[in-house]
């Protein structure tokens, strides 16, 4: 959020990258301290610095940018020997790579793995249960070419982040950064506020890599890579503010470069953005209110299309209380309503039912949401859209007809699981939210967390997916912090600090980060100090 929209006149920064939940988290929070260094944040065990954090002057956090960065090569090889293939007019020779497996009590078992000048190929034909079998999205014999695997310095990004102290040392961090590709938003005490989808970006034609390349033909290579200076990048846009919710990062149709064919759907970018639009005289409040904001514009968007398509006078009894219980919602994935349960389950159906009928073949995805919603949008009764018919049946079924069957499937399915309509049908119940330990021992785990949100909502809280560090930075002559992440800053789970911050974390409250000026500082609020021997 910029300047001119803060009510400190100073502008603030809010992040919250959504990522699978564990227990311990995967993030630590931490102060370093050193000569032209005081940094605060959150880091991942084993980094040597902050990974989304502020020092006294900026602040940066990160979100995933979606951009297509893998593709797979199918794989001729000259013989049943495996050792060499095709490559244009020759044959190139494998590389062998053999890992020795020790297990316990065990004859060492090892693996050879095979390399292309694209990468590994990571499953091999003979293997499977046939050719081509895919596995885990995985094909057989396809060599695998990933910007992680290209040499990179990822560490001196968050080094010089650390340390910066403008726009400009900012945008020469990023320089440094390869994969995974990240949002970098930014702002700093100078005013200035930014976003840049960073990282190294393949040089290829529109939806290269969509599909299995023929890596025998050298004119399917990657062409270079798209030069930093003009990655996707904005500062201080007249609107007041950037924002990132995994959507495509380019707004105007002239940018030259191909990025990826598919991000994620509008629904949280445009409720973020609706909500930046309104916002005036933000505080830190404003934007954590925002980060646990619960309501889904895919709801508002989709349920009033569901149920003007309804005949209401077909309903049974307790299809009509549920059809009644929807029309009154007010599109808020809030824990303790039954409506959102109601309408996730609905809509779940109605897609299965619309597109089942001609695309279920192995492997083959559906239409997205904003593909389903622009052909519901277009329905007709004078023009109906063919999709909405089952092809399965003699009787040439209508929109109305499928919302009708698709929301008795609904009540009769949440039935028979939860029981007659009532409590148990409350969102978070239905949700379940939980977070596993990390080596999926169920004891050490969290299950039935009750909070409000949706992968539809800003708050984008799944079954095991969620907001893994909330922070929300008001810089100015002292940055005014706070964050939270669901778990606690001890590993053990028998320390009451194993857990301690979840319940805030499941409510959308933050914790005030105390931010030293330097390890002598006195504050009440430590509480207690730990001095290591040299």
């Amino acid at each position: 959020m910029g300047a001119e929209k803060s009510a400190t006149g100073y502008p603030i920064l809010c992040n919250d990258p959504h990522l699978t939940l564990t227990l311990p988290s995967i993030w630590f929070e931490i102060q370093l301290v050193a000569p032209k260094l005081n940094v605060y944040g959150v880091s991942l065990p084993g980094a040597p610095g902050v990974i989304v954090g502020f020092n006294k002057e900026v602040a940066w956090g990160l979100t995933n940018v979606d951009t297509d960065v893998t593709d797979w090569y199918s794989i001729t090889f000259k013989d049943a020997s495996r050792q060499q293939y095709k490559y244009g007019e020759e044959w190139r020779d494998i590389r062998l790579l053999i890992d020795t497996l020790r297990v316990r009590g065990q004859a060492p078992v090892l693996d050879t793995l095979l390399f292309t000048h694209y990468g590994p190929i990571t499953a091999q034909a003979h293997e499977a249960q046939a050719p081509w079998v895919i596995q885990d999205g995985i094909p057989a014999d396809c060599a695998l070419r990933w910007v992680a695997h290209e040499p990179s310095q990822e560490l001196l990004t968050f080094y010089y982040l650390n340390r910066a102290r403008n726009y400009k040392d900012y945008r020469q961090a990023l320089t440094y950064y390869t994969a995974p590709a990240q949002n970098f938003i930014f702002a700093d005490v100078h005013k200035d506020i930014a976003i840049t989808p960073n990282g190294k970006f393949p040089l290829k034609w529109r939806e290269q890599g969509k599909f299995v390349l023929d890596g025998s033909n050298p004119a399917h290579e990657w062409q270079g890579w798209i030069p930093y200076a003009q990655n996707p990048h904005i500062k201080n846009p007249s609107r007041g503010f950037v924002s990132s919710a995994n959507q495509f990062p380019v707004v105007d149709s002239l940018y030259p470069y191909y990025l990826n064919w598919e991000y994620a759907t509008f629904e949280r970018g445009q409720r973020i953005n609706e909500r930046l639009t309104q916002l005036q005289k933000v505080n830190p409040d404003s934007m954590r209110f925002l980060q646990y904001d619960a309501l889904s514009a895919f709801a508002r968007e989709a349920l009033p299309l569901l149920l003007a398509a309804v005949p209401r006078n077909a309903l049974q009894a307790q299809e009509q209380k549920c059809f009644d219980l929807l029309a009154t919602w007010d599109y808020q994935f809030k824990a303790e309503q039954i409506a959102p349960s109601i309408f996730n389950q609905w809509w779940a159906n109605f897609a299965k039912a619309t597109w089942e009928d001609e695309l279920a073949l192995p492997q083959m995805r559906f239409p997205n949401r904003e593909m389903t919603l622009g052909w519901m949008a277009r329905n007709d009764s004078l023009n109906p859209v063919v999709w909405f018919d089952d092809r399965r049946t003699p009787a040439r079924e209508t929109l109305g007809e499928l919302a009708r069957q698709t929301l008795r499937q609904t009540v009769k399915s949440l039935t028979e699981k939860y029981g007659p309509l009532g409590d148990a049908w409350q969102w978070t119940k239905v949700r379940a939210t939980r977070i596993d330990h990390l080596a999926r021992i169920a004891a050490f785990g969290k299950s039935n967390i009750i909070s409000d949100g949706d992968k539809t909502a800003v708050n984008a809280l799944s079954t095991s997916n969620g907001p893994s560090w909330r922070m929300v930075v008001a810089l100015g002559r002292k940055p005014e912090a706070y964050g939270i992440y669901p778990g606690g800053q001890s590993g053990n789970p028998g320390s009451f600090f194993y857990d301690n911050m979840l319940q805030d974390w499941s409510q959308g409250r933050l914790a005030r980060l105390l931010f030293l000026s330097s390890p002598q500082t006195e504050n009440n609020e430590v509480v207690a100090k730990i001095k290591m021997n040299p």
